[in-house]
């Protein structure tokens, strides 16, 4: 996974050294029209139609003949207050591979029928606010449809902001290696997940589960790279007996545990030394990173590069590490300094 990020930011950044891609924003950037056009048509040519529209009526997608050979499709906030339905689905091309839909107005009802004969996609996404998510409760229930099983092709599943339900069929993804639910609420995360061995990344951001804590599941999951978990229950501490914490590779994010005094015991950050990204927010009471490590710090996450904190009330000091590189703070009433007594940190820092 590390490696197809790395390789997709190099590619942008060679799309927008060649003014193909104009820069927007750190995480965004602008396409020409002409520039999407002609990329369009070569694609096209090679045999990889692509549909990207946005404001698109939902009934195009029946009277649009074209559809039928497309093997991507992305369409951004679907117009009128429709529900899209077997009639819309029904349309599409056997061969699609990815299916991206996005809207705030329309509903989704997702029949046994209409994925049943798409058994080549690889990549399937029903947004409601898109990837920029804004804590705004599920307006739609959608419920996942049990052929959604059959998709042995699958590897990534992005369902954001949703009435989901039960979840149980996720269990049948054998080849499932991103999950990403931010935003829906579901009954509980299936005990099965832990036995989708390609599974790398988890996304459960501001997710309502109403049976379990998802901490129970997860950490069976020994083989995920990527964890994010905003719940809605409250702990005083991490759990200490978390296997697959020492198997995060890359990122771990954390946020909204009100009553969070510590967020890591000793024990827990001596296993993560892969992780380079440490992002966490909304913890009113928390007062240390590490439970009694002031002392040590150096010690801990060897190869950390980039730390984003943000809204704490209690924080005082923030660790000073060896091999940091970014620090982006915010709202942090009571911070009085920022790398204790670490001395010889040269680093870029970001406050908000």
């Amino acid at each position: 996974m590390e490696k197809a990020r790395k390789g997709f930011y190099e590619s942008v950044k060679i799309l927008k050294d060649s003014f193909l891609l104009l820069h927007a924003s750190k995480e965004n950037v602008k396409m020409h029209d002409m520039v999407r056009d002609v990329a369009l048509q070569i694609t096209s040519k090679m045999g990889q139609a692509i549909l990207t529209s946005n404001l698109m009526d939902l009934r195009k997608l029946v009277e649009d003949e074209n559809i039928k050979d497309k093997k991507e499709i992305y369409i951004w906030d679907l117009k009128n207050s429709q529900v899209l339905n077997d009639d819309h689905l029904n349309c599409l091309s056997p061969s699609l591979e990815i299916l991206v839909l996005q809207s705030l107005k329309v509903g989704l009802e997702v029949s046994n029928a209409s994925l049943e004969k798409l058994k080549k996609l690889k990549v399937l996404a029903f947004l409601t606010h898109g990837y920029h998510w804004y804590q705004i409760p599920s307006l739609f229930t959608l419920s996942l449809p049990h052929s959604l099983g059959s998709l042995e092709n699958l590897h990534t599943l992005c369902l954001r902001g949703y009435k989901l339900g039960s979840i149980s069929i996720l269990e049948s993804l054998r080849a499932l290696e991103i999950l990403d639910l931010r935003g829906s609420s579901f009954e509980e995360l299936p005990n099965g997940i832990v036995e989708l061995k390609k599974l790398k990344l988890v996304d459960l951001y501001d997710c309502q589960i109403i049976k379990n804590n998802a901490f129970k599941v997860t950490e069976g999951c020994l083989q995920l790279e990527e964890l994010y978990l905003c719940p809605l229950f409250e702990e005083e501490i991490i759990p200490h007996d978390v296997p697959f914490l020492s198997k995060l590779q890359r990122k771990l994010g954390l946020g909204s545990y009100p009553k969070l005094v510590s967020l890591f015991m000793p024990c827990i950050v001596q296993t993560l030394e892969q992780l380079e990204v440490l992002n966490i927010h909304d913890c009113n009471d928390l007062k240390h990173i590490i439970e009694q490590s002031e002392e040590k710090s150096a010690d801990y996450f060897p190869k950390l590069k980039s730390l984003d904190i943000g809204n704490f009330k209690e924080l005082e000091y923030i660790l000073g590490l060896a091999k940091l590189e970014e620090v982006n703070i915010r709202d942090n009433c009571n911070l009085k300094y920022v790398f204790g007594r670490e001395r010889n940190i040269t680093i870029k820092l970001i406050f908000k």
